[in-house]
């Protein structure tokens, strides 16, 4: 089995925070709350990503994180339930989105490496990128954010983006479109206002599991046994010898 021998020097990229705060929409939304499917019951995690981006004189990384700043605040009019809480439903029990306005997570961040210090193979996994999307520990369990927003500037004048979403707000094809959103939206404030990359559908009724269940068309998959009781199986003993 191939092992990967770890780089001492970027296991820990000693990232510095500079701010975590929350964002609000840019304007003010309805308070609700918005349903979960059972999948979305039960996969009630964090996923974490990292996209590094090389220098570009036009966008250095102080206004990228203005921009990209703005540019959450915008898209959480849309995305309203990114920027509520998790709750139980008491009278259901089940889990479910409390579109409070509670306000996702920012952090703007620094370090001391280059992006070519990390190597060329940005793509593979390594510990130290952990630091590139942080939780809000000086949160409650109860009040974490769904959505953290992390812009890591590097000393060549690159950065990363980072994100935390949590797997309930949306899949991955959902999570690629929210970024895209995202990005459609970090436009300077003298610039005209731009539509969304894509409209979303937050209506997750869709994925509400049907009662009393409705097979409606055949799945042999699921029908056809994987052992049939009836058939008679030929059974054969072997032994083991040293020789190879």
């Amino acid at each position: 089995m191939a092992s990967v021998v770890p780089i001492p020097s970027i296991q820990d990229l000693r990232v510095i925070f500079h701010e975590k705060f929350l964002v609000s929409p840019s304007e003010k939304t309805e308070r609700k709350s918005m349903f979960l499917s059972t999948i979305d019951q039960m996969h009630n995690y964090n996923a974490h990503t990292a996209h590094f981006f090389t220098a570009n004189p036009d966008f250095p990384p102080k206004i990228v994180t203005e921009r990209l700043k703005m540019a959450l605040a915008r898209v959480l009019v849309t995305y309203d339930f990114a920027a509520g809480r998790l709750r139980t439903n008491e009278e259901s029990g089940r889990l479910e989105i409390d579109c409070d306005g509670a306000g996702a997570g920012f952090v703007a961040a620094s370090l001391e490496y280059s992006l070519g210090d990390l190597g060329d193979d940005l793509v593979f996994s390594n510990p130290g990128f952990r630091q590139l999307s942080v939780l809000f520990d000086f949160l409650p369990r109860d009040d974490q954010p769904l959505l953290i927003l992390q812009v890591t500037s590097f000393r060549c004048g690159g950065f990363a983006i980072g994100t935390a979403m949590n797997n309930t707000l949306v899949d991955g094809a959902g999570a690629q479109k929210l970024l895209a959103n995202i990005a459609s939206q970090a436009f300077d404030n003298n610039d005209s206002e731009m539509p969304l990359h894509v409209i979303p559908c937050n209506n997750r009724h869709l994925l509400t599991a049907r009662s009393p269940p409705l097979v409606a068309f055949p799945h042999p998959k699921f029908s056809i046994p994987v052992f049939n009781l009836r058939r008679k199986f030929k059974i054969a003993l072997f032994s083991l010898t040293n020789y190879s």
